[in-house]
């Protein structure tokens, strides 16, 4: 337990994982995130559809096959 008046990010500085992006794939909204390497995985897929979630294509983590930013917040 660290008691300190001092702010967290002072003392541990910023979160080094970069921000989550909410893009349509095929139809369907998901959270991507940029990873070192440069490419887009799926962090999060957002369907009110059950199938989509026994659809291997939206396994958590996968890479997308970008190679631009995608589009932007949707």
């Amino acid at each position: 337990m660290l008691y300190t008046l001092v702010d967290p990010a002072l003392l541990w500085g910023p979160d080094p994982t970069p921000p989550l992006r909410s893009v349509r794939v095929d139809g369907r909204l998901c959270l991507v995130r940029r990873d070192p390497a440069g490419g887009w995985r799926l962090e999060r897929l957002l369907s009110t559809d059950p199938a989509d979630y026994l659809d291997g294509r939206w396994t958590p983590n996968r890479l997308l096959g970008w190679d631009a930013d995608p589009a932007g917040p949707v």
